[in-house]
């Protein structure tokens, strides 16, 4: 085999590396199976996809919001309803239903609710009790509440319960039984994902179904009037009318809100203020900056109208208070928002890898911790299925300390050096010597609290070289015989040259933004990211079918070309443009 045909010469250097690991996936060893195959993210099938038929229980975010922008109701709701359900990364109750212990949380806060807005009917419909404020909340009022027009048949039984007919009430003893029955209702607690039949058993969501999961995708919360007069109208049963109105979504300040809760809960950082760091004495405080810090270059990066990929990990700012300046040595300058960040210029910060939320929170107590963040790098921002070490680990690391004590406790011994001989020489090897330890070693330039330093606790100067192998969906271990062979080593120093291989290497930026797809997928339809990469791994609970796991990829494969040719504002414009969002089928669970 000769490449380029014809001029076979030319091939050297990094151009023959490749042909020959090329070449090397086509061997099979004694055993039969093949090698581990070199291949990327792609859409399995050329099918349609389909998503599945579904109902949504809102999730108690969700239910906050929704009653806060429906009837202005301001308390907390959250901590007297249920647990919500967490698939992978995000939460959905997508696989919830109401039992009679859930359902009788539910009635408490709808009465609760009805009770506080029985004390304020004018500030809500712009009426006190009577016949025609009756019909303001049924008519008015409930279809915010439902989603959707109600049905005749509901609205003449909620008018008739609002005006005190049912039940020998007076009109404002009806107003607030009638709101208790809507806040409860299963129309109201449920988003409906159904569709109406099309053909062949797929169902097309309708308008309305549209513009609760446009709603909620995007602000967390219920429809606006606005997006409900557009479901009316039609506006919404096209793509290009969907597009339009999810970009007008994405310009709401709840959106911001919403992709700072996201990008916590995809990086696992929303407890980081609960981590004890000793050597930081506010670093509660300091943890919940740090979650905004992240949260505000995620919603920047992802929702600037002429954004790229880069600035989502190696932008030339980072958002900043005055607590985080001081905690990073950084000078706060421009103009504050509300919240008293302002967006700096750095050169060493900013980004989802470089930020202080990600450093502190793959890092252990007292020091940094090169293996968790090569494993978070891993997982997280590269949606590479890394396992889990093996039973036993920490007791063999015990052995390994007591056998060379005098190596380990050299003052001159840095935790790199700690970290590689443990785990070199061993089974650990396999994924130790080139997945882990060389990516995990090149973040030494960063604290335990997530500070740049140029010396370690022992005042060893930092080595932050590190490499990059195994650019590749599927990890290659160094012990696997059948791997391939000559895989790229790429080399960077430091976290912020991490940042800048991360967008700029073609192969490690393919995983990245299929990667940040991935997530946006699992996000929004509720299905585990594991079972979208192509992952045999056990998560508890069944398995959706191989033929609908292909469907979302299909959709992981397209918001990527969409992130790589248009940019990250318009990836998310298209989420619900998708075909597994448009229509629906019942695929067997």
């Amino acid at each position: 085999m000769w490449m380029p045909q014809g001029n076979e010469g030319s091939c050297t250097g990094q151009c023959a590396a490749d042909l020959e690991a090329y070449i090397w996936t086509f061997r099979k060893p004694s055993d039969g199976h093949p090698d581990v195959p070199v291949s990327y993210f792609s859409c399995p099938s050329n099918a349609p996809s389909y998503g599945q038929r579904t109902l949504r229980l809102l999730t108690k975010l969700e239910y906050q919001r929704s009653v806060r922008d429906l009837v202005a109701y301001q308390p907390d709701v959250t901590s007297s309803l249920p647990d919500d359900f967490v698939s992978g990364a995000f939460v959905n109750n997508n696989t919830l239903t109401v039992d009679k212990t859930r359902y009788t949380s539910y009635l408490a806060n709808a009465e609760r609710i009805a009770a506080d807005v029985a004390t304020r009917w004018n500030a809500v419909l712009s009426c006190t009790p009577s016949t025609s404020c009756a019909n303001t909340l049924v008519n008015t009022l409930g279809p915010r509440i439902f989603r959707r027009p109600l049905t005749t048949d509901e609205q003449t039984a909620y008018l008739n319960v609002a005006n005190g007919t049912t039940g020998g009430r007076t009109v404002a003893e009806g107003m607030e039984v009638a709101l208790t029955a809507m806040l409860s209702s299963p129309q109201f607690l449920y988003r409906s994902e159904v569709g109406t039949l099309s053909s062949n058993g797929i169902y097309k969501l309708d308008g309305y179904e549209m513009a609760t999961y446009m709603a909620y995708t995007f602000t967390g919360s219920t429809p606006s009037p606005t997006l409900l007069t557009a479901a009316g109208n039609g506006t919404l049963n096209t793509v290009t009318g969907i597009r339009s109105q999810a970009s007008t979504l994405l310009s709401s300040a709840n959106t911001k809100l919403l992709l700072t809760d996201l990008v916590n809960r995809w990086l696992l950082t929303e407890k980081i203020e609960t981590l004890t760091k000793p050597a930081v004495s506010n670093f509660a405080t300091l943890g919940a900056d740090m979650k905004n810090e992240l949260g505000k270059n995620f919603a920047y990066a992802m929702l600037e109208t002429n954004g790229n990929f880069a600035n989502i990990y190696n932008p030339s700012y980072t958002h900043i208070n005055s607590r985080l300046a001081a905690h990073y040595g950084l000078t706060l300058t421009g103009t504050t928002d509300t919240d008293g960040f302002a967006r700096v210029t750095t050169n060493d910060r900013g980004g989802i890898l470089m930020s202080g939320a990600f450093m502190s929170r793959y890092a252990s107590t007292t020091d940094s911790n090169m293996i968790t963040r090569a494993v978070a790098i891993r997982r997280k921002l590269m949606c590479q299925d890394i396992p889990e070490p093996p039973s036993g680990v920490s007791l063999d690391r015990e052995q390994l300390f007591a056998q060379d004590r005098e190596f380990y406790e050299n003052p001159h011994t840095t935790q790199r050096m700690i970290f590689d001989r443990l785990t070199g020489g061993t089974t650990c090897s396999n994924c130790h010597g080139e997945i882990i330890n060389p990516l995990g070693g090149g973040l030494e330039n960063f604290d335990t609290a997530g500070r740049i330093r140029a010396s370690d606790l022992k005042g060893n100067a930092i080595v932050s070289s590190g490499t990059f192998f195994s650019p590749y969906p599927q990890l290659q271990f160094l012990n696997d015989p059948d791997r391939v062979r000559y895989s790229p080593e790429i080399q960077f120093n430091g976290a912020k040259d991490l940042a800048r291989t991360i967008v700029e290497h073609p192969q490690v930026a393919n995983l990245a933004q299929t990667c940040l797809a991935t997530q946006f997928v699992s996000y929004s339809s509720g299905i585990n990211s594991i079972f979208l990469i192509d992952s045999d791994r056990d998560v508890g609970y069944k398995r959706i079918s191989k033929d609908e796991e292909n469907a979302y990829r299909c959709d992981v494969a397209d918001l990527t070309n969409v992130l790589t040719t248009k940019g990250p504002r318009a990836m998310l414009e298209e989420i619900p443009a998708l075909e597994s969002v448009m229509y629906r089928k019942e695929w067997a669970r």
